[in-house]
């Protein structure tokens, strides 16, 4: 991620805190793709797919509960070194992912392949599918999309 984006998450994130801490007007957070809403209750056990979910989980301080990234997940840089990976966000394994006995999956818009993404929505997990615009309203509706899935505070 650029270090322009970086600086524009971070910022997002300390502008936008107390909205972050607020439910989502419609009720639950629903899939970004206009999918099913997000019945998670337990977020102890997040897989993180895409850099920018990573990113934003460690700056809502809710590493501790990330227990697998994805390879596209290069900052912050202890990401890559604490947290088993899954491989490339767009060749996806359904297997080693749900092998993880994850209790939320978080995922860019655009993880896949298709059919590994629907097997992954079909698992019993419950799953989002983030979406990934690179405008700074873009940018805030992915941080308060994660925070309202994980409760928005660790």
């Amino acid at each position: 991620m650029r270090r322009s984006t970086t600086f524009l998450l971070r910022i997002a994130a300390l502008l936008t805190a107390a909205t972050l801490m607020a439910p989502a007007a419609a009720g639950e957070p629903q899939d970004g793709a206009g999918g099913r809403g997000l019945a998670a209750r337990d977020t102890s056990r997040i897989v993180a797919i895409g850099g920018a979910i990573t990113e934003i989980l460690y700056a809502l301080g809710l590493e501790q509960r990330i227990v697998a990234i994805d390879s596209t997940s290069h900052y912050p840089p202890q990401a890559l070194r604490e947290k088993r990976s899954i491989g490339y966000m767009r060749a996806l394994s359904p297997e080693g992912v749900l092998g993880l006995n994850p209790s939320l999956i978080l995922a860019i818009e655009g993880s896949g392949p298709k059919e590994a993404v629907s097997v992954l929505k079909a698992g019993g997990v419950p799953f989002l599918q983030v979406p990934d615009r690179f405008t700074g309203e873009g940018i805030l509706e992915k941080i308060r999309i994660v925070a309202a899935a994980t409760g928005g505070h660790a």
